[in-house]
């Protein structure tokens, strides 16, 4: 995940740093919420090879190699 947040002004005022919160809550929703799970999510290894881990019905977690063929 990715939050870019804006330019720190010179003087901080409330809308700023309401604003900034309002970004982590944000994001952290959709890393909490079962509205915004995903079919999928992508770790990427120490010696940098990606892994797609998914899990099925049955809750059995699997990985697997993403090469980069296969962007569904």
């Amino acid at each position: 995940m990715i939050i870019r947040f804006p330019r720190i002004p010179s003087v901080l005022d409330v809308r700023f740093l309401t604003t900034v919160l309002d970004q982590i809550a944000d994001a952290m929703q959709q890393v909490t919420s079962r509205r915004y799970a995903q079919d999928r999510l992508l770790l990427r290894s120490p010696d940098g090879t990606v892994y797609a881990v998914s899990v099925d019905n049955a809750g059995t977690i699997s990985t697997a190699v993403v090469d980069g063929k296969d962007f569904d």
